[in-house]
């Protein structure tokens, strides 16, 4: 059965539903993109730890398991946007191993570390010092030998460079 963990108590709408620009073309998961997702997560042992940052519709989580047995792998869905969370948790609900987070990706703080963190077209959002709070903050999340997967179609460069800078290749 999923889990629903609020840990924030304002409710970030502005931006998700308010935009000018087509939501769905913009985040929007091609074959393709999912065939590079899968591609970039290595199953190795009994067991994998998921973080799907900025989940928005849930569509990676979909994703995630379609393609792994549910009791191999923990995946825990995090968005600022509660309305989104709950949809999420009513289509998930039934669901093992699925946590899903009303929480933020600046003041990201679990009780938990993962072999993949996913942050699809989440940092653009958020201003450049944000930005850099939340790679450290996503970084100290990491198992060891853990990655965190950026997707993301427009950064700093600073950001770039930040990233480099935080999180061993």
């Amino acid at each position: 059965m999923a889990q629903y963990i609020d840990n924030i108590s304002y409710n970030h709408e502005q931006g998700y539903d308010v935009r000018c620009v087509d939501l769905y073309a913009l985040h929007n998961i091609s074959t393709e993109h999912i065939n590079v997702l899968l591609n970039n997560i290595n199953f190795k042992g009994n067991h994998l730890d998921v973080l799907d940052v900025g989940c928005g519709d849930g569509r990676i989580v979909e994703v995630l398991l379609s393609h792994y047995d549910y009791d191999k792998v923990d995946i825990y869905a995090l968005d600022v946007c509660k309305r989104i969370c709950d949809e999420i948790y009513h289509k998930l609900m039934n669901v093992p191993n699925i946590y899903i987070y009303h929480d933020d990706i600046k003041t990201i703080n679990l009780d938990k570390k993962f072999d993949y963190i996913i942050v699809k077209n989440v940092l653009h959002e958020i201003s450049f010092e944000d930005q850099k709070q939340s790679i450290i903050r996503m970084n100290k999340h990491l198992k060891k030998n853990g990655q965190i997967l950026l997707w993301d179609f427009f950064l700093y460069e600073d950001t770039v460079d930040f990233v480099r800078s935080v999180v061993k290749f």
